[in-house]
């Protein structure tokens, strides 16, 4: 895990799941995208301190957060 990898991975995070990212299929085609740009960037899942799994399940919380308070894993 690198401190630019959780950066953009946060900074990816917040300009792509929205309060509109609603299923767990959803989270599948984000941990796609999520992998594919990080790539582009220069950046692996291991900078980002996950893995493909991780990333899906990863995104599920974000996906449950934006739709209630609290943070992931609360």
């Amino acid at each position: 895990m690198t401190a630019r990898g959780v950066d953009f991975l946060e900074g990816w995070i917040a300009s792509n799941v929205t309060s509109e990212s609603k299923d767990d299929a959803e989270a599948g085609s984000l941990a796609a995208k999520l992998l594919a740009e990080a790539a582009v960037a220069g950046f692996t899942f291991a900078d980002m301190g996950l893995d493909k799994d991780s990333a899906e399940e990863y995104i599920r919380a974000i996906i449950v957060h934006v739709g209630e308070p609290g943070r992931p894993g609360d």
